[in-house]
């Protein structure tokens, strides 16, 4: 058999740090001899792998105190944990007890937080803190009568309003 066989090899492997590394080639078979070989080595390139820093959604009801913000990192190799990093993000969101129900964002910055591998870029990305309705709760009150008179006024008693609020949000 007159074939070439090309292979090639880095030092690099899965836990070399960033940088760069050769890449040998080398040839083998019969056929060489019909050649003047020349080889170039080539460069394998290792970046920084991301470290994401996300703000973990949440969810709360009009009135309600904030949730603990918290987050969640992804992007992790080698085995490597939370233990590589130090300090923590800064977490702010505008969703006060008194805003209307809807999404507000949960923003995230570096704060404090550092990584001991330099290996590792960090990244932010928002969560979004949701509003959700309080629950008002309507009651019926209990009522009596004798039999063949007019029915009492019916009344009702109120639950859950919050913020400071009461029956006077309500109409009709």
């Amino acid at each position: 058999n007159d074939a070439i066989t090309a292979s090639y090899s880095t030092d690099a492997d899965a836990i070399s740090p960033v940088g760069s590394y050769a890449i040998a080639p080398s040839l083998s078979g019969a056929a060489l001899s019909n050649y003047a070989i020349t080889t170039n080595n080539g460069t394998l390139t290792v970046t920084v792998a991301p470290l994401t820093v996300r703000a973990e959604n949440q969810a709360r009801a009009y009135g309600a105190a904030n949730p603990p913000l918290t987050v969640v990192y992804s992007g992790f190799v080698n085995g490597q944990d939370t233990n590589i990093l130090s300090g923590s993000p800064v977490l702010i969101t505008a969703a006060e007890p008194n805003r209307p129900v809807g999404p507000y964002p949960i923003m995230v910055s570096q704060g404090t937080l550092s990584v001991a591998d330099t290996n590792y870029s960090l990244g932010f990305a928002d969560g979004t803190l949701t509003l959700t309705q309080a629950v008002l709760t309507v009651k019926a009150d209990d009522q009596t009568r004798v039999y063949g008179a007019t029915n009492p006024q019916l009344t009702a008693s109120y639950s859950g309003f919050v913020n400071g609020q009461d029956t006077n949000i309500l109409s009709g």
